[in-house]
């Protein structure tokens, strides 16, 4: 059995994940790391919306090296096997996978054991599987056969803790978006496992443990409505948080009002629901989106586009010198997924390990080459100038990208588009909704 304490490849991983979580996210907060128990064995049981990448920014939140457990059909090529070997991953058999789960996982899970006996963590997602959206799904059992298997053979004494983790991300595939993870406050499992075959004790235990992850996430659990509540929170995300007088920054507050706004919105179409409600969002979402407009743009009348303009112009030069040397790190990674990798889940954590290895080397080749062909004085000054341009390069993307959508949400308004005039009045008829659901 390998336990290690820190294996070369998951360092090297863990450097990975912590430069990307800076660099990937615009905004990211981490809630909670005050109740993760000191010196005890615990298993993180997280919400799974985003494949390999849940895993990892859990665990480089913590000081321990991690444990976690991934779907078995990963496993099937010997050399693969080997490589998430190294970095802590351990394989999962699900009903789905054809086999005796029971039997099947007998391995993992005494090694699971074993790691708990010795105080390693770790993190399994008893959801099952990864989903896109958020809501949380029924839990599966394997997390408490685990913990009750643990203080089974090595006795209550070792007290295996279980806490659960909310992973919430505001976009679950692209750069620039925001990442809120929870950690809850942690459950006993001794509470509850008092016979290890006894249903009653482990559904108990599922039930705590349900309630206190559905607390750490964003929890849309009306799903027939789901598109309605959802796109409601974003497409009036300024007016709700002008009401509360918190700061976009604000992610921790922030994710208080979402969660606020989701009660009450299910309360509210518990009563007043309407069918069509779900199926409008969605043509109004699919709209917005083919007319090159973003929800924020429909917060004023008209956009002033001088200062933008006036911005792109004069960064221009600095755009086009970090385009040239930070174009192909951040494109070839976004190829590569995009063609190679079929399943959208797996999309954000591998631009994310991938850019920040292909940035490092293409920098560093650029530094050896170029930076030694220049004079002395100005080696640093280049070395420097490669994530400094990338940085205001990317700000400027943004930038343009922002001016464009003003400029085109103005020329629309100035014709008078039919199209464009519907959806402002499908976005009014949305802002009524929204107010009465916000006074309740």
């Amino acid at each position: 059995m390998r336990i290690n304490n820190w294996s070369i490849l998951y360092s090297l991983g863990y450097v990975i994940v912590a430069v990307g979580t800076n660099t990937f996210y615009k905004r990211h907060k981490v809630v909670g790391l005050e109740n993760i128990p000191k010196n005890k064995p615990i298993i993180f049981t997280s919400n799974h919306q985003n494949a390999f990448l849940d895993p990892v920014v859990i665990a480089v939140q913590l000081t321990k090296p991690t444990y976690y457990l991934v779907r078995a059909d990963i496993f099937k090529k010997p050399l693969v096997a080997k490589i998430f070997d190294s970095i802590n991953m351990m394989p999962i058999f699900r009903e789905r996978d054809g086999v005796d789960t029971k039997n099947a996982n007998e391995n993992t899970f005494n090694r699971c054991f074993e790691m708990l006996s010795k105080n390693r963590p770790i993190i399994i997602f008893p959801e099952g599987n990864h989903g896109k959206l958020k809501s949380l799904r029924p839990l599966k059992k394997g997390f408490a056969r685990i913990a009750s298997g643990a203080e089974d053979k090595y006795g209550k004494e070792i007290d295996v803790q279980i806490v659960p983790v909310g992973v919430n991300y505001s976009d679950h595939f692209n750069m620039g978006a925001e990442l809120l993870i929870n950690f809850g406050k942690p459950i006993d499992a001794s509470d509850y496992l008092e016979a290890l075959d006894d249903p009653r004790e482990i559904n108990s235990l599922k039930h705590q443990l349900e309630s206190a992850m559905s607390d750490a996430i964003i929890d849309i659990q009306k799903t027939d409505y789901y598109n309605f509540i959802h796109e409601m929170m974003f497409l009036f995300e300024s007016e709700l948080l002008k009401e509360k007088n918190i700061s976009r920054r604000n992610l921790e507050e922030k994710f208080k009002v979402q969660k606020e706004f989701i009660f009450k919105a299910e309360q509210f179409l518990e009563t007043e629901g309407n069918p069509s409600l779900e199926k409008e969002m969605i043509d109004f979402k699919t709209k917005v989106e083919k007319s090159g407009l973003r929800y924020w743009l429909f917060n004023k009348e008209k956009h002033s586009v001088v200062l933008p303009l006036i911005s792109l112009i004069i960064f221009a030069p600095i755009h086009f010198y970090g385009v040239v040397n930070n174009y192909l790190p951040y494109k070839l990674p976004v190829w590569f997924v995009d063609k190679k990798i079929k399943d959208q889940q797996f999309h954000s954590s591998m631009k994310m390990a991938f850019g920040v290895v292909f940035f490092f080397i293409f920098w560093l080749l650029q530094i050896l080459t170029i930076g030694n062909l220049l004079p002395e004085s100005y080696f640093w000054y280049y070395a420097i100038s490669l994530p400094l341009s990338a940085w205001i390069s990317y700000q400027y993307w943004i930038l343009l990208l922002k001016t464009k959508g003003k400029i085109q949400y103005n020329k629309l308004t100035k014709a008078k588009d039919k199209n464009f005039l519907e959806l402002k009045q499908q976005r009014e008829k949305f802002f009524n909704l929204f107010k009465k659901i916000v006074r309740m």
